[in-house]
């Protein structure tokens, strides 16, 4: 599914950021092929280029590019803090990795009541960008994931699927989004909730929605 969607998408000079079920070669290269940038996060679901740039990263990180963020926010003080190195020669797991230009590493804390959550994360990309801008990248497509998730699961009860089999979760989670940002599009005063109902009670209904699909 989401190879095809990459085929019919306009990606010139777009950064495409997804997480970690979509690090692959195959599809860092078709984001190039159509003239894109890629931000990839990199889990143990690729073990050994994992190991390679988390031990890179955390070898070296008091000489790489940095940048540091802080937020504060309904008694919640959150940093986060972006490393960025373009020093990929001895990374031999992303020598087959088209355009590869940057390895990353996000360590943020958060601290509310007392507590603390401490995280790191790395990610390959494309884009021959600086720490602070990998990091407001990284920020906005995790505000994005989090207000969108909230959405699928209060329009389409996301949460509540059972479906678990092969490729099938994956495949719905894909139609779920593009159906919201369908229902996104519409101009009337109706909520998306009632306009899911709407578009499977009425046949003119879902026909007006499908007309914002544009290829």
């Amino acid at each position: 599914m989401k190879r095809e969607l990459f085929r019919i998408c306009w990606l010139a000079w777009a950064v495409v950021s997804i997480d970690a079920v979509a690090c692959t070669e195959k599809i860092a290269g078709q984001i190039i092929e159509k003239d894109g940038h890629y931000l990839l996060a990199l889990k143990q679901n690729q073990k050994q280029l994992f190991e390679q740039v988390s031990e890179h990263l955390l070898s070296y990180k008091a000489g790489l590019d940095k940048n540091e963020w802080l937020d504060f926010g309904s008694g919640r003080l959150e940093k986060r803090t972006c490393y960025g190195s373009g020093q990929l020669d001895l990374l031999d797991d992303l020598a087959t990795w088209p355009a590869s230009s940057r390895i990353i590493m996000v360590e943020s804390s958060r601290q509310k009541d007392g507590q603390s959550q401490e995280q790191t994360r790395f990610y390959i990309s494309s884009l021959p960008a600086t720490a602070s801008h990998f990091n407001r990248l990284i920020r906005n497509h995790w505000s994005i994931e989090n207000n969108l998730h909230w959405m699928l699961d209060v329009v389409f009860a996301e949460d509540l699927s059972r479906t678990r089999k092969g490729n099938a979760p994956e495949n719905l989670a894909t139609l779920r989004k593009i159906a919201l940002q369908l229902f996104n599009q519409n101009t009337d005063k109706q909520s998306i909730k009632s306009r899911r109902k709407l578009a499977a009670w009425n046949d003119g209904y879902l026909l007006k929605t499908l007309k914002n699909l544009n290829f």
